[in-house]
């Protein structure tokens, strides 16, 4: 996963488990319904919510990729090698 000013990931804890250097929440998980390139977001799905995020930091996102957000924003995509369960 690429670093962000946003977030950062804690030594020690696997990559995924990333946490929001403002208020320490953890990013959540989430997988790409639909986008809109004009806007600037992304339709996304949980496990308990559906909701519209901001893609401005990770543009290169495509319906079926996994993504890591927090407050409503996109902060990285998840890969293959980093998978969340």
């Amino acid at each position: 996963m690429k670093s962000s000013p946003l977030f950062l990931s804690l030594q020690g804890l696997p990559r995924y488990e990333a946490h929001c250097v403002t208020c320490s929440d953890e990013l959540q998980k989430f997988h790409v319904l639909a986008i809109d390139l004009l806007q600037l977001m992304a339709q996304v799905r949980g496990d308990t919510e559906e909701i519209w995020v901001d893609i401005t930091f990770v543009p290169d996102l495509a319906v079926g990729d996994d993504v890591l957000c927090h407050g409503g924003t996109a902060l990285a995509k998840v890969t293959e090698s980093e998978d969340i369960p």
